[in-house]
């Protein structure tokens, strides 16, 4: 005999289980730890982005869908997740091939297009941007750090490195207007962020 009896509905305004609606098999797979980081991680960036560093990470959380606890699980301090994205959006997109362009016995116009050209591709974007100004409009570490970096990196290839046959005195004087370039662009009127879209600024 043919069951003719038609499956009850939900009361108004109330929809069946998602549980019970999933089809079999299809149950939300568990992130492992390492994934979980990521995606509070690549979480924070997008927050940050747009929040500034002056945002709560309970916000964050709550916007990424994991308990507060959960995030300082993996991220104790807020400066720890602070660090995190930096080390993410700035010193994650460093391209050692910046370097090795600015060495080499070609004309210096043609060393700087070829670098700005790697360069200014890989840092325009949005979240590059407005971290480094959410940064520099709190407390001003992010664009230091990244200052930092560019003077290690990049200032002694541009502005010190001579090429064979150059004399010692020669080398000497470079070095010093190096060095006095470095003082002169941390003291410049420029703001900070200006300075750091064109670190080989004279």
């Amino acid at each position: 005999m043919v069951n003719t009896a038609k499956t009850p509905s939900p009361p108004p305004g109330r929809q069946p289980s998602p549980a019970l609606a999933r089809p079999a098999g299809a149950a939300r797979r568990r992130l492992t730890a390492a994934e979980r980081e990521q995606q509070i991680l690549a979480g924070a960036v997008n927050f940050f982005s747009r929040r500034g560093f002056g945002a709560q990470t309970r916000e964050l959380a709550a916007e990424i869908g994991v308990t507060h606890a959960l995030l300082y699980h993996y991220f104790p301090t807020k400066q720890a997740l602070i660090d995190r994205v930096y080390a993410t959006v700035f010193e994650g997109r460093w391209d050692p091939r910046w370097e090795v362009l600015l060495d080499g016995a070609s004309p210096a116009e043609d060393k700087l297009c070829n670098f700005y050209r790697e360069y200014l591709t890989a840092i325009l974007t949005p979240e590059w941007l407005r971290i480094l100004m959410h940064s520099g409009m709190n407390d001003g570490l992010i664009p230091q750090r990244y200052f930092d970096l560019l003077r290690e990196r990049l200032f002694p290839r541009h502005h010190v490195r001579g090429g064979a046959g150059v004399s010692d005195a020669h080398q000497d004087a470079r070095t010093g207007r190096a060095q006095s370039l470095s003082s002169r662009v941390q003291t410049t009127d420029l703001p900070r962020p200006t300075r750091i879209l064109s670190p080989l600024h004279r």
